[in-house]
């Protein structure tokens, strides 16, 4: 294993501790991805890679990869925002752990990275699927707003926001049939029966 970590003080209390935690574990200690390349690093199992107080963090990530063509990586940040987690494993990191993490998470991650898999922490997983469900829904909101006209738009926010149909009536100058008319639009369009399902849509 090499765990490449900026901080000696990380570096060797790492080292101690996956000593103690892990039978017949070699490591190679590296303070950055220069010092990787400047000695020709061979590849490892693992490699453990601190980017927390660098910019060009993805960049990083790549280079790590360049170097370690064959190794697994697990990418250490700990202020890490989810978006951030998910572009550290595009740019080819297997494992992902965050200020959040603990010891037992981190023997956790190694084993699992090791297996093949890749890791996110359990507390990240859940933060990600929300964001993920969140994203999914600011999308097919978007999706469905570009379906109706601007008037439809606009009709359709008033009704997600409780507002009737005599009452948008006066407010656009419009019919009430017009209006009615407007709304059986709507909901054909977007594929709802009525105005709870217009607002889990578009609210």
């Amino acid at each position: 294993m090499a765990t490449v970590i900026p901080s000696p003080l990380l570096r060797l209390g790492l080292k101690v501790y996956l000593e103690r935690n892990i039978d017949n574990i070699v490591i190679n200690e590296f303070e950055s991805i220069d010092h990787c390349a400047m000695v020709e690093a061979k590849d490892y199992d693992l490699v453990f890679l601190d980017i927390g107080s660098f910019s060009g963090k993805t960049r990083m990530i790549k280079e790590a990869r360049s170097i370690f063509q064959v190794s697994k990586v697990i990418v250490y940040d700990s202020e890490a925002s989810l978006e951030e987690g998910i572009d550290f494993i595009k740019s080819g990191g297997h494992g992902i752990l965050t200020g959040t993490s603990d010891l037992i998470t981190l023997l956790d991650c190694i084993h699992k990275v090791l297996e093949g898999r890749f890791y996110v922490s359990p507390v990240d997983v859940d933060s990600l699927l929300k964001l993920l469900v969140e994203r999914k829904s600011t999308q097919k909101k978007a999706e469905s707003l570009t379906r109706l006209t601007a008037r439809q738009n606009q009709v359709a926010m008033l009704l997600v926001n409780g507002t009737s149909t005599s009452a948008i009536s006066r407010k656009l100058g419009l019919q009430a049939s017009t209006i009615s008319t407007f709304k059986t639009i709507i909901y054909k369009k977007l594929n709802v029966r009525n105005v709870i399902e217009l607002g889990a849509l578009l609210g």
